[in-house]
């Protein structure tokens, strides 16, 4: 069944979070979907349907074959692939997304996994610079409260991310915005950033921002948001746009996800319950969702 997408839009529109919060439907059910000027978007109450870790789970396998080892060899060969896009339908989540960059050969994360509800703990291929950071929720002290969420330098919030109090974390995403000031491509000023500047030269982009409450009656809102180009060449500005309207809107600290160098290698994936608004590239030049292994979403 296809989504639902409200007439909200997230282009250059800064009463978008007055209008989310005045829709019925997110009245009704603490969430919205939209889709506007090529971007994909969930804006999410995140008190209400928290943020947490997902793994990609392995189809059934074949069984033993009674045969010869070559047999047997054949039918590993032969085995479908890990299951990653139907791994995130069965979650039934209000939103869903593609995870952190792993690394080739061996698809690890760069960074340390970690959820508490879903039992992952990855340590990750300890691959950690100044460049990039991480995305998590701490472990409430009674209810969950948007003030648990936070983006922060993955150096500085240290590798291990759980001892800080984390109950869901990923570790080793590209930085969009932070503390309110996006990031620039400039070497020597401040607001430089490598993983920054090489991720806004590729053609997709899946990001998480939180945008804080405005007053003691709203609870904030975490967005989710995704685009992803349709031409060969692209266009760097395919990214940009979603990251100036994540600043018009009103987002304070945001991560995106693994992207993609272009349209068929790329990692990208957003949607919520058992729908995709766009998957991870599966051919025979990009095995993507062979490769990815976690993933973000809300319940």
């Amino acid at each position: 069944m296809g989504t639902a997408f409200s007439k909200v839009e997230i282009e250059n529109n800064p009463n978008f979070v007055q209008d989310v919060m005045a829709d019925p439907f997110f009245k009704a059910n603490g969430y919205l979907y939209g889709y506007d000027h090529n971007i994909y978007w969930a804006a999410v109450d995140p008190v209400a349907h928290p943020l947490y870790v997902w793994q990609k789970r392995r189809r059934p396998g074949l069984g033993a074959f009674p045969g010869s080892h070559i047999f047997a060899l054949l039918l590993k060969f032969l085995a479908p692939p890990p299951n990653y896009v139907e791994s995130a339908h069965a979650l039934d989540a209000v939103v869903f997304s593609n995870g952190p960059l792993m690394t080739i050969p061996g698809a690890a994360p760069y960074g340390p996994v970690f959820s508490a509800r879903n039992g992952i703990n990855d340590p990750g291929a300890n691959n950690l610079d100044q460049w990039l950071y991480a995305f998590g929720r701490k472990t409430p002290s009674g209810g969950i409260k948007f003030t648990d969420y936070a983006v922060f330098p993955a150096q500085t919030g240290g590798v291990n991310a759980t001892a800080a109090g984390y109950a869901e974390v990923i570790i080793g995403l590209y930085p969009l915005i932070y503390h309110g000031v996006p990031f620039g491509t400039t070497p020597g000023t401040p607001r430089f950033n490598l993983a920054f500047t090489n991720f806004i030269k590729t053609a997709t982009i899946v990001a998480w921002g939180l945008i804080p409450p405005v007053d003691e009656l709203q609870k904030g809102l975490l967005v989710c948001a995704g685009h992803e180009s349709s031409t060969l060449p692209f266009s760097a500005n395919d990214i940009e746009r979603v990251v100036d309207d994540f600043i018009i809107i009103g987002v304070t600290d945001a991560v995106a996800m693994d992207g993609g160098t272009h349209v068929v290698s790329s990692s990208a994936m957003i949607g919520e319950h058992a729908t995709s608004w766009v998957d991870p590239a599966e051919n025979f030049f990009a095995k993507k969702q062979t490769l990815q292994k976690y993933g973000f979403y809300c319940s």
